[in-house]
């Protein structure tokens, strides 16, 4: 078995998959690191102290800054760099001994290691024969060199080039700007990863199967909100989600939208999900969002208790206007924050048009001196000003100190 805590290393593909100034602490639905635990089905978690990403170094500066990477307390590396030499006219045959080297010292670390191939740029200066000619023989070499060393190797390339296109530029809507994965592209990028690292054995993800809550004694383990398994009727549906008439939700929960004008809800217990529908065209240019929330139990805890919020979620029946999705915690201190699982990058930066089912971790929350007001919230963002047919489904939700 594996560790489910795994690292990232690189340049800004790696260093974008996280987010926010502190103490907002975001997950980027535009990273591939939240793809891959998306993928894993929450069996891998990419926590932000664990991103070795910096935004512009060259396969050479990521060389020199290695010893950290090495030194984490992890099983798993998930390697990606290149693109920046590539720009940098740098010879590839340097490139590939700096990334052959990176991986050899990891592996002498006692680290597992999966390298991603520079995914296609549709930039001007990628655009260039030279450097199409190099990136191509890095990608050639690479793929032939790291798996003999016992690299896995994932490689999305040919996934995101559009095959009209005589200069491998990537497919319409894979990038975000010319240079960086949105949506889309991370998706592709964060599934072919969890395909060549799926069969290292991992535990199954963290989620909450008891209804007894938490009991420092009796009960560590236990949600600090009540009714994780949705048992029985009652919470409420706030106006702002535009309810239709006998819309409910489970015990415990309400439900609540944002910028909602021109949409509607309709939401109903269905074993031990809660089934929420959203459907019609939004009027804001606001972004819409859809959720659920509730106020964990403080007063049990201590200071410097580490909670998470975990909660198993299903998408169907999307229109591609799904933004992003995930759990998430709502923060009263001197002024509000957030810590957020699948956090959107912004209009226009849609998901793929498919059925979804994961399982979504916040980051951590680590308890006040004071303790802070502290709100779960599951949400899916929605694109502004479209038609929407979307069917979100929730399970499991609830808070865990981390034992």
């Amino acid at each position: 078995m594996v560790r489910r805590t795994v690292a990232i290393y690189g340049d800004s593909q790696s260093a974008i998959c996280h987010g926010g100034t502190a103490p907002y602490n975001l997950v980027k639905s535009f990273g591939y690191a939240y793809w891959v635990t998306h993928y894993s089905g929450g069996r891998i978690t990419v926590p932000r102290e664990l991103n070795f990403g910096v935004a512009g170094d060259s396969t050479t500066q990521m060389l020199a800054r290695l010893s950290a990477v090495a030194a984490a307390p992890v099983d798993l590396v998930l390697l990606q760099g290149g693109g920046n030499d590539n720009s940098a006219d740098t010879d590839p045959s340097v490139t590939v001994q700096n990334i052959v080297e990176i991986c050899r010292k990891l592996i002498e670390s006692g680290k597992t290691v999966c390298y991603t191939t520079t995914t296609p740029r549709a930039v001007a200066q990628a655009q260039v024969q030279n450097r199409i000619n190099a990136w191509v023989e890095v990608r050639r070499r690479l793929k032939q060199l790291l798996p003999a060393m016992g690299v896995l190797v994932a490689d999305p390339v040919d996934e995101m080039v559009d095959p009209n296109s005589g200069t491998y530029l990537p497919r319409p809507g894979l990038l975000y700007d010319d240079l960086h994965s949105a949506p889309k592209g991370a998706e592709i990028v964060g599934r072919h990863i969890w395909e060549q690292v799926k069969g290292l054995g991992w535990t199954g993800p963290r989620l909450i199967h008891s209804n007894v809550t938490f009991n420092a004694t009796s009960n560590p383990l236990g949600s600090l909100t009540q009714n994780p398994l949705f048992v029985g009727v009652g919470g409420g549906v706030q106006a702002s989600a535009n309810p239709v008439a006998g819309a409910t939700s489970a015990v415990g929960w309400l439900i609540y939208g944002e910028n909602f004008a021109g949409l509607s809800t309709n939401s109903y217990l269905e074993g031990n999900e809660l089934v929420i529908k959203v459907t019609g065209t939004g009027t804001s240019t606001n972004l819409p969002a859809i959720g659920i929330y509730q106020d964990p139990t403080m007063s049990n805890l201590a200071v410097g208790d580490t909670l998470k919020g975990i909660a198993k979620y299903k998408l169907k029946g999307t229109t591609g206007a799904v933004l992003g999705a995930g759990a998430g915690f709502v923060v009263a201190a001197s002024s509000y924050y957030g810590l957020a699982d699948g956090d959107a990058y912004g209009a226009g930066q849609m998901w793929a048009a498919k059925e979804y089912s994961s399982v979504s971790e916040t980051p951590a929350y680590v308890n006040a001196t004071t303790p802070n007001g502290l709100t779960l919230r599951v949400s899916v963002t929605l694109q502004p000003q479209v038609n929407q047919a979307l069917e979100f489904r929730v399970s499991h939700a609830g808070v865990v100190k981390v034992v």
